[in-house]
């Protein structure tokens, strides 16, 4: 190894032997840092399930449990654990219209303080409480007709 012949202004050019250029390289490059709040895609997973357009998605606070909400008129609950199967173990919590109307978009999602209720709320109007254990129905509410104000009197 030597210096090849260089002027005083000019950069030195090295030379090595083969080998040991081998031997200098790094075995792996090195994964470039993420950027704040990035997010490593090699450990992307994509969840199939819903039919239509996903608008919402809540993480529950206690467990590994992602919450979307669809065009599909449903909300899934996706098991994230390790060793769940992902893609095929979601609770599929259905949003019936009480009437013959079309079932609504499912666009509001919020986990329980614990966990352990869902509430979920669609275009049709209704807001829905579910459980996380089994996806059980547990509330409804219907939709306001909008601010109740009474009249002042003088």
């Amino acid at each position: 190894n030597g210096l090849a012949g260089a002027a005083a202004d000019e950069p030195a050019a090295m030379e090595e032997d083969p080998p040991a250029a081998a031997a200098a390289a790094p075995a792996a490059a090195a994964a470039p840092p993420l950027p704040p709040g990035g997010v490593d895609i090699t450990n992307v997973e994509t969840l199939t399930g819903h039919e239509n357009e996903v608008f919402i998605c809540a993480w529950s606070p206690t467990q590994l449990l992602l919450a979307s909400g669809s065009g599909d008129a449903t909300a899934r609950i996706w098991d994230l654990s390790a060793g769940a199967s992902h893609s095929s173990a979601a609770l599929v919590l259905r949003h019936q219209a009480a009437d013959s109307e079309k079932p609504k978009d499912v666009t509001t999602l919020d986990w329980s303080h614990d966990g352990a209720l869902l509430a979920s709320g669609s275009y049709d109007g209704m807001a829905r409480v579910w459980s996380r254990e089994g996806g059980r129905h547990e509330a409804e509410a219907g939709a306001s007709q909008g601010p109740h104000l009474q009249p002042q009197v003088e």
